[in-house]
């Protein structure tokens, strides 16, 4: 073996896969993936009925569907924000 492969002995990551692993716990792990299946469903009911609601309640009036769905995704952005910020503490 040469270069880079001496280097790490055979393995992707020169520290061992066992450190990363270590770091973050089943627990931990499980929490992180609810949180985003939970935003991930969040998503799909917000596109399957809100904006299909303000498509079919305006559909003539492109600009107030415009702001609707702003609104809606600014939410959004706002919640995702306190996620991170709530988590990241």
């Amino acid at each position: 073996m040469g270069g880079v492969e001496s280097w790490t002995q055979g393995r992707l990551w020169p520290y061992g896969s066992w450190r990363i692993v270590s770091c973050v716990t089943v627990r931990q792990r499980n929490i992180h993936m609810e949180i985003l299946c939970k935003g991930y469903f969040l998503l799909g009911l917000i596109s399957s009925l809100v904006f299909r609601a303000v498509r079919d309640a305006l559909p003539h009036d492109p600009v107030a569907q415009e702001k609707i769905v702003r609104a809606s995704l600014t939410a959004l952005a706002i919640a995702d924000v306190s996620v991170v910020i709530f988590f990241a503490i």
